[in-house]
């Protein structure tokens, strides 16, 4: 079960920072989640949405745009998409809320 968020800018500005900080690995695998999924006829993403084929082809050649125009792209996917864990703890990056690719909203951060 997830929750709805609303991207306010200091979420926003807080998920930019922390997208800077991700290692190029993740961001990567990020970027090609987004780029290799459809959402269901209802604008979910579910697991079967995900084209693995297109996924690996993404990874493995490893063209990607420069990074701040994939942390762009990431954001914009993720504040349409708008979704959080149960409690709102933390902020889906990605299509399908990985937890490694989540924004951890720590009040004390």
């Amino acid at each position: 079960m997830s929750w709805q968020v609303i991207w306010t800018p200091e979420i926003r500005s807080l998920a930019r920072m922390r997208l800077e900080n991700f290692s190029d690995n993740i961001l990567h695998e990020i970027y090609a989640e987004w780029m290799a999924s459809t959402p269901d006829e209802y604008g979910c993403y579910q697991l079967s949405g995900l084209n693995l084929d297109e996924y690996d082809y993404i990874m493995e050649t490893k063209v990607f745009p420069p990074r701040d125009v994939m942390i762009d792209i990431v954001l914009e996917k993720a504040c349409e998409l708008s979704e959080a864990s149960n409690g709102a703890w933390e902020i889906y990056l990605c299509p399908y809320g990985c937890s490694t690719h989540n924004l951890k909203l720590n009040l004390a951060d």
